[in-house]
């Protein structure tokens, strides 16, 4: 088979890969994008919905957010109006819809190939197979497991609020999310491991009405698209001479992780460990301790609202 040439191979059509490929693109840059999935499939594919404003403002200027600024409702609300502390909102805007505006932006032949190129961006996530090709002594791997389980049902009904809806309940926590204004998205804690099976539709309406946030705050979709303006960065300035900001890629990107790292399992200790008072009763205290300081104080709602909202982050 014969090999086609190009400077950069992108692995995974998500947000990241085709934010990479297109501003390759514009750049001039030689590119393919590869995904294993069909473009139904990935322009379908429910993920997170919460866009920061940074990360669309950074997608407007790299002209690639136009119809979703257009279309996106905006959200500044969260039990208190962070809206009015940070002066930024959330982008209610769909993984899958983002994925389908970046796609009519960069399309290509499928087929089978064979690839050489300079560089191979592995932005086809967590369980992607490019990990597997990460060379181990230089590659460091940190693991947390929550020890719960958190499904996410999507159903056809107009949000009832404007903002994330939230409530914390003896038996757990759950969650009303905004993803379209027909589709609103509902979250329940379970225990880990706990097959879909013991949730037939009448426990999940049963619980909902006992308990109405997401312990990971909306983090990943916005960590990906701030990787991907890096990356893409990196690569142009390494073609026109300059590899010193593509050497320094990690050290760019980590201190942003591990800052979302610590906001979203700090988050997460509050909505989870009061169900855990009747096992052990200190976790429990600590995080009606911390939410009565969060909703009492405005000095930790402004610190809250900017670590939430991403105020930080910007590119």
């Amino acid at each position: 088979m014969a090999a086609r040439r190009t400077a950069v191979a992108v692995v995974g059509a998500g947000p990241a890969g085709l934010a990479v490929a297109n501003l390759l693109r514009r750049a001039g840059i030689a590119g393919v994008l590869l995904e294993r999935e069909s473009r139904a499939f990935v322009e379908q594919r429910p993920r997170g919905g919460f866009i920061e404003e940074w990360a669309v403002r950074g997608l407007e200027r790299r002209g690639l957010g136009e119809r979703l600024v257009a279309k996106a409702p905006r959200h500044a609300e969260f039990e208190f109006r962070y809206g009015d502390v940070t002066g930024q909102r959330h982008f209610v805007y769909p993984h899958q819809l983002l994925v389908t505006d970046l796609l009519a932006q960069y399309t290509g032949a499928g087929g089978e190939h064979r690839i050489e190129c300079d560089f191979v961006a592995g932005c086809d996530g967590a369980r992607g197979f490019t990990q597997g090709y990460l060379p181990a002594e230089s590659t460091v791997k940190a693991h947390h497991d929550y020890g719960i389980g958190w499904p996410a049902l999507l159903a056809e009904a107009p949000p009832s609020a404007d903002g994330v809806l939230s409530g914390i309940h003896p038996r757990g926590f759950g969650a009303h999310m905004a993803r379209t204004p027909g589709v609103t998205r509902f979250s329940l804690r379970t225990a880990a491991g706990e097959p879909e099976a013991d949730w037939p539709d009448e426990r999940v309406r049963r619980e909902l009405q006992a308990h109405l946030v997401a312990p990971i705050a909306a983090k990943g979709m916005n960590l990906a698209l701030y990787d991907a303006f890096l990356l893409a960065e990196a690569f142009q300035a390494h073609y026109a001479g300059d590899s010193a900001p593509l050497a320094g890629y990690s050290a760019a990107c980590l201190p942003l992780v591990w800052q979302h790292q610590e906001f979203s399992l700090w988050l997460s200790d509050i909505f989870h460990h009061t169900a855990a008072a009747a096992e052990n009763p200190f976790p429990a205290r600590i995080a009606e301790a911390r939410m009565r300081r969060l909703l009492g104080s405005p000095a930790a709602a402004a610190v809250f609202a900017e670590l939430y909202i991403g105020k930080n982050a910007g590119l």
